[in-house]
């Protein structure tokens, strides 16, 4: 078990542990995003994840508002990745435990200055979240998981092939009862979406070839949307573009090479 622990402040990715800028790459379209730059720990025991937590909290960023003396400024995301050999297959899983940072009215929390800038963006980032998941809900073809880094690192959460559950913290009393009603509302969308879930698993040098070009599909479909909307010149169309040309760059490999089913494994990761 490794874990990676990183945290979105300011739409600005960091690692936890090491303090260093972390850079999302996401090479398979529906895959985890891989955090470029975070530092991987080996998790032996609990004793080790607790001091690896410990050590996070150190680097999280807190404030003090008019409504919580210690308001978390960032969302946080812990990435436990589990690797398992069972006759000779590395079976590879990944866990994201996710932390969001509470949506902010200004007006009661009299956020100022930088705090102020910290709640635009906590609230700015959870917006395309919500959007994300109603687009989901919605059945839309397009859905915005490249306008902020939290939702492109949740995409395979939101749409991928996983299981996710999504816990809604509320407060009790009257005078937060309309933001109690927006976070239930949340997560009754949250509830309607449906992922399937399997095992993505490559035996041969063909099915991985098909599943690079069921990638290679996906990753044209985003390009094409976006350029019909006029946005081609976006960064977020320009890493599509290049996430298929190395995408493209392996089926060549993997048609032009017999390869074993390991090199297989790593081609696909």
């Amino acid at each position: 078990v490794t874990a990676q622990y990183v945290q979105i402040y300011q739409d600005v990715v960091t690692c936890l542990t090491s303090g260093d800028p972390v850079a999302l790459r996401e090479e398979v379209v529906g895959a985890p995003v891989l955090l470029q730059g975070a530092r991987a720990t080996l998790v032996m025991s609990l004793q080790g994840a607790l001091e690896l937590l410990a050590t996070g909290e150190e680097h999280k960023h807190y404030a003090e508002t008019a409504m919580n003396h210690k308001s978390s400024r960032a969302h946080t995301v812990l990435v436990l990745k589990v690797s398992q050999q069972r006759g000779g297959l590395t079976t590879t899983s990944h866990i994201h435990l996710v932390d969001l940072a509470g949506s902010e009215r200004v007006k009661k929390s009299f956020a100022q200055g930088g705090r102020f800038v910290e709640a635009v963006g906590i609230n700015s980032s959870l917006m395309v979240l919500g959007k994300c998941i109603a687009a989901r809900v919605e059945g839309a073809q397009h859905i915005p998981y490249y306008e902020s880094r939290l939702t492109l690192l949740l995409r395979s959460a939101l749409g991928g092939n996983s299981r996710t559950s999504v816990v809604v913290c509320c407060h009790k009393e009257d005078v937060h009862g309309e933001e109690t009603l927006q976070a239930i509302r949340f997560g009754e969308r949250c509830a309607v979406i449906s992922n399937r879930v399997q095992a993505a698993m490559a035996t041969s040098t063909s099915s991985a070839i098909s599943a690079i070009d069921a990638a290679l599909s996906e990753c044209a479909k985003q390009i094409q949307g976006l350029d019909a909307r006029g946005k081609g010149h976006l960064p977020a169309c320009s890493k599509l573009r290049a996430r298929h040309e190395i995408m493209t760059r392996r089926r060549t490999e993997l048609a032009a090479t017999p390869v074993d089913q390991k090199r297989v494994h790593e081609m696909l990761r």
